[in-house]
C-alpha cells in the first residue's frame, strides 16, 4: 500500500468519526477535493460558501461551477467583514477575524454539526492566524491530521479528474492592500471588477494590488503570452474603472506580497 493510499485511509476514517458535520467551502482545490470525497464516500456533510465583496464575481460563479460537478449538498451565506474594524484597518490578524465571524456563524447555523475546512499540513509552515479561530471554535482540519500535503491533494485531485491546473491559489481580496490600510467597499468592489475581468479573460496567476504610489498588477511570467496579447485591452478597462495610476509587473511568484515586503523581503525574486 503507497503512503498516499494509506494517508486516504486515514482521512476517510477522520471524516467518518466528524459526522454529521459542515464543511467551509472555498472554491479552491483543498475544500473541493474534500467536498468530492463526502459525495464520494456518502458522508453526512452539508457544505457551505461564504460570500461577499471580498469574493471576486468571477469565484462565486466558479463554485456554483463546483457544486454542479460534485452534487453536493451546499448553501450560499453572504457575510459582512468590514464593519470588524481589525478588518476594515487591515490588521496583519484580519484573517482570525474573518475566520472567528465564518466559523461562528456556522456554529449558529448548524450547532449540532462539526465544522471542517480544507487546511493541509504544508499551512503550518505559515503565517495563518485563522487557524488560532478554527481551534477556538473546536474546528477541525482533515487533511491536516491525515498528514496530507499540498502536493498529496494535487496528486489526488488528478485521480479525481478534478484538475489541478484549475485551481489557481485565489487569497481573498482582503489581501490585496497594505497591512494597516484603511479598506473600502469602494476599492474591493473596483478590484473585484478588475480581477474577474482578467479572469475572464483567461490569467490566473495575478494579483491586483493598493501601493501607495498607485495601483499595480502583479502577474507571473509565464502568464506572459496572454498580458502581451491583451495589453491595450487590460489598461483601458483599468481607466474606465479609475484604477490609477496602474503599472504591470511581471514576477516569478505572484504570492505573498505584503508579507515579503513586511519582513525586508525583495518580491518576485
Amino acid at each position: 500500500m503507497s503512503i498516499l493510499t494509506e494517508k486516504m485511509k486515514i482521512l476517510k476514517n477522520i471524516l467518518q468519526s466528524l459526522q454529521p458535520g459542515v464543511l467551509a467551502l472555498s472554491g479552491g482545490i483543498d475544500s473541493t477535493v474534500l467536498a468530492n470525497f463526502i459525495k464520494k464516500w456518502n458522508l453526512d456533510f452539508l457544505c457551505v460558501f461564504f460570500s461577499g465583496p471580498h469574493i471576486t464575481d468571477f469565484e462565486k460563479r466558479w463554485v456554483k461551477e463546483i457544486v454542479k460537478k460534485t452534487k453536493i449538498k451546499y448553501s450560499e451565506v453572504e457575510i459582512e467583514l468590514l464593519d470588524l474594524e481589525p478588518i476594515k484597518k487591515n490588521q496583519r490578524d484580519r484573517c482570525y477575524f474573518c475566520k472567528k465571524r465564518m466559523f461562528t456563524n456556522l456554529q449558529k447555523l448548524y450547532p449540532e454539526r462539526n465544522i471542517i475546512e480544507g487546511s493541509h499540513l504544508d499551512d503550518e509552515k505559515e503565517y495563518r492566524p485563522g487557524s488560532q479561530a478554527l481551534n477556538e471554535l473546536n474546528g477541525t482540519s482533515p487533511f491536516k491530521l491525515a498528514k496530507i500535503t499540498k502536493k498529496d491533494i494535487r496528486e489526488i485531485a488528478l485521480y479525481e479528474n478534478l484538475n489541478p491546473s484549475q485551481f489557481p491559489s485565489r487569497p481573498c481580496l482582503l489581501t490585496r492592500f497594505p497591512y494597516d490600510y484603511e479598506i473600502t467597499k469602494e476599492e474591493l468592489n473596483k478590484i473585484n471588477q478588475m480581477e474577474t475581468y482578467l479572469l475572464i479573460m483567461g490569467l490566473r496567476q495575478f494579483r491586483i494590488r493598493k501601493e501607495s504610489e498607485g495601483y499595480f498588477l502583479h502577474i507571473e511570467e509565464s502568464e506572459n503570452k496572454i498580458l502581451t496579447k491583451n495589453y491595450p485591452h487590460i489598461l483601458e478597462k483599468a481607466t474606465k474603472l479609475c484604477i490609477k495610476p496602474f503599472k504591470m509587473e511581471l514576477v516569478k511568484n505572484v504570492s505573498g506580497y505584503f508579507d515579503k515586503k513586511q519582513k525586508g523581503g525583495y518580491y518576485g525574486k
